[in-house]
């Protein structure tokens, strides 16, 4: 997301949430100057919105693009968040 100054600090405290808000592998808050191929918002001044395909693997559990995906030797398959999850389950079923 290509911000300005004023949309970058009211951002800046969720900017780890973004992600899952929007339902995509990544997100990143750059200045409005960084995004070159993108679309600006109609309804908020300051923002413009680029979008690229993701390198990063595919999650066999949540389907979320991820670089720790395959990072788990246990769990080859699955980000490291769902990692955390599965070893959360079997925790608690013994």
């Amino acid at each position: 997301l290509g911000v300005s100054e004023g949309l970058e600090a009211g951002l800046s405290p969720f900017a780890d949430r973004l992600r899952s808000l929007f339902i995509v592998s990544a997100t990143r808050l750059v200045p409005l100057e960084q995004v070159d191929e993108s679309l600006a918002s109609e309804e908020l001044e300051g923002l413009r919105v680029q979008v690229e395909p993701t390198e990063a693997p595919k999650c066999e559990r949540c389907w979320i693009h991820e670089p720790t995906v395959g990072r788990d030797e246990d769990h080859p398959g699955i980000c490291r968040r769902c990692a955390g999850a599965l070893r959360e389950i079997e925790r608690d079923r013994a």
